[in-house]
């Protein structure tokens, strides 16, 4: 006869058998330190004896049930600042904003003066995880499980700076915006070299990027160093990631308009053809 294989069972099934397993174990445990707790016509020492050892046996199994919960839920974090987002398209002083645009609640309501592609952002391999990673010394980093970002790092970067640039520049972002068919005229490209973030300290970022024409020769290479103060709360350490995000929006929409108006840019020591 062909053996017939046993139905594979789902993840529900499982989870809800390990609970049954996990409840039944830690029933039995209370059981059992209830009935040698359990006292019948006992001397008065022996009989509290025993009755603190049956208490003592209910506290374990209510422990045990505890246990059986599972963690909780952890804390997500976004690296998107939701003040830029209700304020709307946010611009430098004295750029890019087009004569004939009226500003409704801070946003402009021409279109996109340009169309920039933004690609993904390359951070270290240790990095990319969800979970929130601190520096605690010189040679330590500790990963926090319960902590953790709304997406990888590295995509919660390319968010927040492609929003940010296309706020900054009035731009729209073609591998952000459904636009995949429209030609960009700028390409920028950014690598966070070093992210590192420590409770009570700073985070520090080492960031090189390329803006360079789609169409044209020219390009900007450029590297700066960026820092924000950090409180002792992982809350304040995400806000300084924040401001550390929007201290390399705004280095890098500075080399885009150089390149554009053919100027010098600040952090930028090299040009590509």
């Amino acid at each position: 006869m062909t053996p017939v294989a046993a139905p594979r069972r789902t993840n529900t099934e499982l989870a809800s058998s390990s609970w049954d397993a996990c409840r039944r174990k830690a029933l039995r445990v209370g059981a059992a330190g209830a009935a040698s707790g359990a006292t019948g016509a006992q001397p008065a020492g022996r009989g509290r004896l025993r009755s603190g050892l049956a208490v003592l046996a209910l506290g374990v199994s209510a422990l045990g049930l505890a246990a059986c919960a599972g963690p909780s839920a952890p804390r997500i974090y976004t690296l998107q600042d939701s003040s830029a987002i209700q304020g709307g398209a946010q611009m430098a002083p004295g750029t890019d904003r087009m004569a004939s645009s009226a500003l409704v609640g801070g946003a402009s309501t021409a279109g996109p003066t340009r169309f920039i592609d933004v690609a993904p952002v390359i951070i270290p391999e240790r990095l990319r995880r969800r979970q929130v990673v601190l520096r605690t010394d010189a040679t330590q980093l500790r990963v926090l499980e319960e902590d953790r970002w709304s997406a990888s790092l590295a995509d919660e970067l390319h968010d927040a700076i492609s929003f940010g640039l296309q706020s900054q520049l009035n731009a729209a972002d073609v591998s952000q915006t459904g636009l995949a068919g429209k030609a960009p005229s700028y390409r920028i490209s950014i690598e966070f070299n070093q992210i590192d973030a420590q409770q009570g300290g700073a985070v520090r970022a080492n960031v090189s990027w390329l803006v360079k024409q789609v169409s044209g020769p020219n390009g900007r290479v450029c590297q700066a160093r960026f820092e924000a103060p950090a409180g002792a709360q992982v809350a304040d350490v995400i806000v300084a990631h924040q401001r550390v995000v929007g201290q390399v929006v705004e280095a890098v929409a500075a080399s885009q308009r150089a390149l554009e108006s053919g100027g010098a840019a600040p952090y930028c020591s090299a040009s590509v053809g």
